[in-house]
């Protein structure tokens, strides 16, 4: 697998089949293209996605499309807004494949699509709690492993509605802005 981009008639130059990667909120979407992208050129993949009762197994779907295609893969399932989720899906990676080298924080949601006085504070707090604090605890549960590593990263994945805000997902905005700021602090301290 390492060495070839299925979705390309030329090869892929990377090799990176001595990392292992986290990603969250890989169920589906950009963590899903994540995950499969990073596995097709050899990384150890952390697929990470909560799963709810009766609903189906993305991270588990995920996975077996990585190792059909011959990658290696596990899944792990916390919600990342769980206390403990951050120290749980670095143990995993660290259980399974004995380092870790990358975490893409992905996991997110938008929340209800309500005007700032048609909503509550709670809508404020749920957001903020997956899209802002689930990172913080990761990123704490992920640094030293991280420092660790000859090749140590960890990517969060924002919005533009953290710069320009959107009309009716205030929550959503506002924790994308905390987002932005966090990763320009986290990088000037583990720079």
């Amino acid at each position: 697998m390492a060495g070839y981009s299925p979705d390309s008639d030329q090869p892929d130059r990377r090799d990176d089949s001595d990392r292992v990667v986290v990603v969250t909120g890989a169920g589906k979407g950009l963590g899903e293209a994540f995950a499969k992208a990073w596995a097709s050129r050899g990384a150890r993949v952390v697929v990470s996605n909560r799963r709810r009762a009766g609903a189906a197994d993305d991270a588990g779907r995920v996975v077996d499309e990585i190792r059909s295609a011959g990658g290696q893969a596990i899944a792990e399932y916390s919600d990342m807004a769980d206390p403990g989720a951050g120290e749980a899906v670095v143990g995993a990676a660290l259980k399974a494949f004995g380092r870790l080298d990358a975490v893409i924080a992905n996991a997110g949601t938008s929340g209800p699509a309500r005007k700032l006085t048609q909503g509550s504070l709670a809508d404020f707090r749920d957001v903020m709690e997956t899209n802002f604090f689930s990172n913080i605890a990761l990123a704490e549960a992920a640094q030293a492993p991280l420092q660790a590593s000859p090749s140590g990263r960890f990517l969060l994945i924002s919005s533009s509605a953290g710069l320009y805000g959107v009309r009716g997902r205030a929550p959503y905005a506002a924790s994308k802005g905390a987002l932005n700021a966090f990763a320009m602090s986290l990088a000037s301290e583990w720079r």
